[in-house]
């Protein structure tokens, strides 16, 4: 009959350890679910930045006549200087 408390104690001590590991995991991803968790390979790393027409990373050649007006100049209101 000593096997029954030895049984029980294991029992309660794999139960405590569920219940501990359940409530961290819990806590650390509260904005999370499986769905979301199983996509973050196919996120990207870092966000691609886009320059924008015209910037100094990247200037238009048909500003200074370098060549034809490009799609993004032509779709641009003319202003009078």
């Amino acid at each position: 009959m000593s096997v029954i408390p030895i049984t029980v104690f294991f029992s309660l001590g794999l139960v405590f350890i569920f219940v501990a590991l359940f409530w961290r995991e819990h806590r650390r991803h509260r904005f999370a679910s499986a769905e979301r968790d199983s996509l973050l390979p196919l996120a990207e790393e870092s966000p691609r930045t886009v320059a924008a027409h015209g910037s100094a990373a990247d200037p238009c050649g048909c500003e200074h006549g370098a060549h034809p007006p490009c799609a993004g100049c032509r779709s641009r209101p003319e202003t009078a200087a």
